[in-house]
Formats: structure tokens, C-alpha cells, sequence
């Protein structure tokens, strides 16, 4: 009965990144927006910087899979739900948690 110990602990760890976002307000996020911004939270948390456009592009992550258009409307809708914040001039193209 490993496995069926292993997948209740799977559903527990669900649940609780489930009350997370929802907590966070986060749960209504398109794949898309979550992962550019767990990827913005991820570059400010390791190196304390803001997050550039080619951060972005440039990572190892999926983030360099989804079409430039896509990245810029994510982006507009995760700074309209201020949950990141524009940082710099109007053409910085940098990022910071909101």
C-alpha cells in the first residue's frame, strides 16, 4: 500500500498549493501569467533584482516557449492585477514582484 500513501500525500500537497493561491488570490491565473510569475518571483527572490524582458526570454524555463504577444498580454494583466509591478521608464522592460 506504498503507492496509495504516496498519492494521499500527493493530494495533501495539492490542497495546500490550492489554499496557497487562493490565499494569494493567484487561482484564476492562465497557465501562461503563473508562469512568468513564478519566474519573476524566482529571479527576485535568488538574486534580489528586477526581472528584464531577456531574463524572461532568455530562460531555461517555458517561459521562452510561449509566442512574444502572449508574453506582453501576461505581463499588462499581471500588472493590472498588481501582482507585479513595471519598474523604471515606460520602456525599461523591467519587472519586480507587485
Amino acid at each position: 500500500m506504498v503507492a496509495s500513501n504516496v498519492i494521499a500525500e500527493y493530494l495533501d500537497l495539492v490542497r495546500s498549493l490550492d489554499n496557497l493561491n487562493n490565499h494569494l488570490g493567484i487561482s484564476h491565473l492562465t497557465a501562461s501569467e503563473t508562469a512568468i510569475l513564478l519566474a519573476i518571483a524566482y529571479n527576485e527572490l535568488s538574486s534580489g533584482a528586477n526581472t528584464s524582458l531577456a531574463d524572461l526570454t532568455l530562460s531555461k524555463t517555458d517561459i521562452r516557449l510561449i509566442p512574444r504577444a502572449t508574453l506582453f498580454r501576461c505581463l499588462r494583466t499581471l500588472t493590472e492585477k498588481s501582482l507585479i509591478k513595471h519598474v523604471g521608464n515606460k520602456r525599461s522592460g523591467q519587472y519586480c514582484l507587485g
